[in-house]
């Protein structure tokens, strides 16, 4: 941990905010409840085996929620970057209170910004746009989940890799191979072959699955 102001970060939530119509007043509020973390590369921010007690918004860095099947087999359900994916927690657990079976762990040296569950639940209170700003990104998350199962049920290896590498290139080069061949459910050593086979020539060349030009 270290210490921070938030204003060191006012920009940043505030072009996250700004969706939100949070007005100046408001903002002073939600900054008082807001704490700062910098984790070390394999630190965690919320432990397997715990409650997840903190909702946290990535300023810099990346982030991987994981958890071991009885096997001891890496299982990786999604990754947090900015400013993609920057809302992190462990959503189920946070919410209900009850422990979480997987934890999110930084892949690189990560910055944060992060709210208690109690904290969370006063800024209801204060703040009650905080209500909707909440649910819209559990709301997203919830999306983004069922949007990875379609893929896992309809897309085939090969598919989901072209897939990956189109909506989220500058993460497909910057994510372990190890931990990317367990989110995409495929083997390691395909998706070594795929990615060499295809050279990414005709990576960059398919447009089935390039993303929407950014407006």
């Amino acid at each position: 941990m270290t210490n921070h102001s938030f204003f060191e970060f006012e920009d940043q939530i505030g072009k996250i905010l700004s969706a939100f119509k949070i007005d100046t007043q408001e903002l002073s509020v939600i900054s008082k409840y807001l704490k700062y973390c910098e984790l070390k590369k394999g630190e965690a921010f919320c432990e397997a085996g715990k409650i997840c007690s903190k909702l946290g918004i990535l300023i810099d860095g990346l982030l991987v929620a994981k958890f071991d099947t009885d096997k001891g087999k890496l299982n990786v359900s999604r990754f947090f970057y900015s400013p993609s994916n920057m809302i992190v927690t462990s959503f189920k657990s946070f919410k209900f209170r009850i422990v979480s079976d997987e934890a999110i762990v930084a892949m690189e040296r990560s910055k944060l910004l992060y709210v208690s569950f109690r904290d969370l639940e006063q800024l209801f209170t204060l703040v009650p746009a905080v209500n909707k700003i909440v649910r819209h990104f559990a709301e997203e998350s919830y999306i983004k989940a069922l949007e990875r199962i379609h893929d896992l049920q309809v897309l085939n290896n090969r598919e989901r890799i072209e897939k990956f590498y189109h909506t989220s290139k500058e993460l497909f080069n910057r994510v372990s191979k190890i931990y990317l061949a367990s989110y995409l459910r495929v083997n390691r050593n395909d998706l070594t072959n795929t990615i060499k086979q295809t050279n990414n020539t005709k990576f960059e060349n398919s447009a089935r699955f390039n993303a929407p030009a950014q407006k």
